[in-house]
């Protein structure tokens, strides 16, 4: 995978240094060791098989063994780049990447998945440590099936009816994500947001959100600056919602 990555690959900075496993617990706790350790911004940790993966509150990630995208990305955001937004960010160089490489419709849910006619294909997970941020996701490429404690995932292959160049597809998303990541860096993130809020099919339903506290419920109906979700409740109330799990009230829109 890392010489077929490299080779096309037209980035600067993301990627252009990859540490590439057979097998690993979690990419993500790998490159947050190499960040505490002084590695560079845009260090790429790749894994063909994730034994301990994981995505948000500690959920356990399904990364069976050459079937997926498993990977963690550093990043160190200046000032003008919220880190609240690198999820957001990945998230659309993951679905733009799918469209542009398999051809299929892939759409956001705020705040770290992607999901194609409902289904999770993809999820994020950034962690902060002392050497930077670690932006870890996982791309569910050509599975076939998977295990019915996970009635919501789906894959490109299960959706596109063939398998997907992994190798094509991330240099599709380090591609994207490199651009949107400069730009917000040096130009304000508009460009994401505006990006993100043309994927993002949470915007306009009803969701419910569970906070720590009490769950709410409401209208999704728009983004911060920050990434943030703008949430008109039933009762009337505006709320900028920065964390929690969101969920759909009813059935998916149509891409």
């Amino acid at each position: 995978m890392r010489e077929e990555l490299l080779r096309d690959l037209r980035t600067r900075c993301f990627g252009q240094r990859v540490f590439s496993f057979a097998e690993l617990g979690s990419t993500n706790d790998e490159a947050r060791r190499l960040a505490a350790d002084g590695a560079e911004e845009g260090t790429l940790v790749i894994a063909e098989l994730q034994t301990a993966g994981r995505g948000r509150r500690g959920r356990v990630w399904h990364s069976p063994p050459g079937t997926g995208l498993w990977c963690s990305l550093l990043v160190r955001p200046p000032a003008p780049l919220a880190p609240s937004l690198v999820p957001l960010l990945l998230g659309t160089a993951i679905a733009r990447g799918i469209r542009a490489v398999a051809g299929v419709p892939a759409l956001l849910k705020w705040p770290n998945d992607v999901l194609i006619a409902g289904g999770k294909v993809a999820g994020i997970l950034c962690e902060a440590g002392a050497g930077g941020l670690v932006a870890g996701f996982g791309i569910n490429v050509n599975q076939e099936a998977f295990p019915p404690e996970l009635p919501a995932a789906t894959s490109i292959l299960l959706q596109r009816g063939q398998p997907t160049d992994r190798a094509l597809l991330l240099r599709a998303v380090l591609e994207e994500a490199e651009r949107l990541y400069l730009e917000a860096c040096t130009q304000g993130p508009a460009e994401l947001i505006a990006a993100a809020t043309g994927l993002l099919s949470t915007l306009g339903r009803q969701v419910e959100v569970q906070l720590e506290g009490a769950p709410v419920r409401g209208l999704a109906c728009g983004l911060e600056p920050d990434g943030a979700l703008q949430l008109q409740e039933e009762g009337g109330n505006r709320r900028i919602i920065r964390a929690g799990d969101v969920y759909h009230l009813g059935q998916e829109p149509n891409p």
